[in-house]
């Protein structure tokens, strides 16, 4: 492993537990359902139960490339919501066939 996470624990051990960990070990992205050629940006976003988006990156230039290097893909999100994310999109654009498959899965 080439990198190493901390998270602000103090006072929430159960939601550690329970929400944080369980999210960084069960949603890697396996790299065959996103296409490698003319991927010019991937957006990832969280939404809540009824769709409005709570979070959205737009992943491009150097660090898209160095996302699909890798076997699994692995995308971190890192800021703070107001409600409690129901589900993830990752959705890449590509320049020559436009949005490609939307990939969902619920937190």
């Amino acid at each position: 492993m080439d990198y190493q996470i901390a998270i602000p624990s103090y006072k929430r051990p159960e939601t550690i537990k329970n929400k944080t960990l369980k999210l960084l070990m069960d949603h890697n992205i396996d790299k065959n359902k996103i296409p490698q050629d003319n991927i010019e940006y991937i957006v990832v976003a969280l939404h809540d139960k009824d769709d409005n988006t709570l979070y959205r990156k737009d992943i491009s230039g150097e660090e898209l490339s160095t996302i699909l290097s890798r076997d699994i893909i692995n995308i971190w999100v890192e800021g703070e919501v107001a409600t409690i994310p129901e589900y993830y999109v990752v959705w890449p654009y590509s320049t020559i066939d436009g949005w490609c498959e939307r990939l969902t899965g619920n937190l």
